[in-house]
């Protein structure tokens, strides 16, 4: 398994599952030195694990969930993922990835990403679904406190800056306000987004000093960057592709971004 890096022609090389479920997020866990992936469909099985990213193990899970945003927090030493459908177990957490609890929030919006932030102390989760009420927020993944939001924008993408001490939110509806912020998780403020762009996935990097968020739609300008969360610029984008997710590595000083639909190119990279 080759480790070495060639930016400009990436080399990706196909993995067996165990079973065919549509998985949709997947998370690194340093401290157990685990991926684990949760899916959309599946019986039972809507979890998995890796050591690798070469070799997965089936976990159980305990709802049938539309299972979509997964985060590890090292400090509670938890995995909490989100979930579009459920009632009322929306949120489900698991100490090693394989046995999972469901927890009850107290809203059954359509919950979707989902972050640990350290600083906060907080798991943070946004919905595209619900009535002024789109962010929840938990200090060890049981009990879930809603948070008022002032619009009710589709809101998917979510990131932290430990540098600014800002949590980005983004969404794929609203007019001129598609970007929401807040300091502590608990009051959110509106901003005004480069463009009213489907905004999807968003990271903070740090050694660039940007936030950096990917679209599903736009006019080759589905990438919009801000040094501070507040001021966006629209940046070029090579092909119109429903840009999907975007990491970003410190290491390698890379950005890369995936897409669900478009273009047989449907990674690219900055």
């Amino acid at each position: 398994h080759n480790r070495t890096v060639i930016v400009e022609n990436m080399k990706w090389e196909l993995q067996e599952t165990p079973v065919d479920n549509q998985w949709i997020g997947v998370e690194w866990s340093p401290e157990l030195g685990l991926f684990v992936s949760v899916a959309d469909t599946g019986a039972g099985n809507r979890a998995m694990t890796s050591p690798n990213g070469m070799d997965w193990t089936i976990g159980v899970t305990p709802v049938d969930n539309s299972w979509f945003g997964i985060t590890w927090s090292p400090e509670l030493g938890l995995f909490a993922s989100a979930s579009h459908t459920g009632n009322p177990q929306r949120i489900m957490t698991s100490p090693d990835g394989v046995t999972w609890t469901a927890q009850t929030p107290p809203v059954a919006n359509n919950w979707d990403n989902i972050l640990w932030v350290k600083e906060l102390g907080l798991f943070v989760v946004v919905a595209d679904t619900g009535s002024f009420n789109r962010i929840m927020t938990s200090p060890d993944g049981v009990a879930w406190t809603t948070r008022t939001t002032p619009v009710d924008n589709s809101w998917q993408g979510l990131t932290w800056s430990p540098e600014l001490h800002l949590l980005i939110v983004v969404g794929r509806t609203g007019a001129g306000n598609r970007v929401m912020t807040s300091s502590d998780a608990i009051t959110w403020t509106i901003g005004t987004s480069a463009a009213d762009n489907n905004w999807r996935s968003l990271v903070w990097a740090r050694k660039l000093g940007l936030f950096v968020v990917v679209a599903g739609s736009g006019t080759g300008n589905r990438v919009m960057t801000s040094p501070d969360g507040f001021q966006w610029t629209s940046q070029a984008t090579p092909v119109d592709n429903d840009w999907m997710w975007m990491v970003w590595s410190a290491e390698l000083k890379l950005l890369v971004s995936v897409a669900n639909a478009g273009t047989s190119e449907r990674v690219m990279t900055s």
